[in-house]
């Protein structure tokens, strides 16, 4: 069993599309990181391989836009991203507590868009994951394990509409360092 603290970067593109008065727009973005959390449990096969489930949260992140309008004002749009996840993963260890690991699983994405003149409107969109994890384990003592690893996810974000303009955030990059600790029973 174990308790990790993430720290995650999101990256990815966004675009926003109108009623057709106004044509797309497609950016990359890249939020400023933020905290998460998961808690693992799993067993071990043998010296090489182990499994482990984990139930995760990987944080809200938040982007403010400003545009001007036209006579009727300053226009806010504010995009929040909150991702909650539950994943299976697989690990094989190389040598001197140095491993790698595949993870599958799903991500549900709260996507919130408040803007000035459209309001606000959310969603949760509910999306596969996939993995790529390599880390290294320190012993502690007999039951206790530090642990700290980067890990690989991609998922999809969903769509959002509101006053007629449809959010998409695409597929979801999302790197994350972790540290933590787990318990032998």
């Amino acid at each position: 069993m174990g308790l990790n603290a993430d720290l995650s970067f999101y990256s990815g593109k966004y675009t926003q599309s109108g009623d057709g008065s106004e044509p797309s727009t497609t950016e990359n973005y890249r939020f400023k990181p933020v905290i998460g959390l998961d808690l693992t449990t799993g067993y071990r096969i043998n010296k090489k391989w182990r499994f482990d489930g984990s139930v995760g949260y990987m944080g809200k992140y938040l982007e403010s836009e400003t545009n001007d309008r036209d006579i009727s004002g300053l226009q806010k749009t504010d995009l929040s991203l909150e991702t909650f996840y539950i994943t299976a993963n697989a690990y094989y260890d190389i040598a001197y507590g140095i491993y790698a690991g595949l993870g599958l699983g799903m991500a549900f994405v709260n996507m919130t868009v408040d803007d000035t003149f459209g309001g606000k409107e959310s969603k949760t969109n509910i999306s596969p994951m996939g993995a790529g994890i390599i880390g290294w384990t320190y012993m502690l003592d007999e039951k206790i394990d530090f642990d700290i690893h980067y890990r690989l996810s991609l998922y999809n974000g969903g769509k959002l509409t509101i006053a007629g303009a449809t959010f998409d955030a695409g597929t979801i990059i999302n790197n994350t360092l972790s540290v933590g600790v787990r318990y032998h029973f």
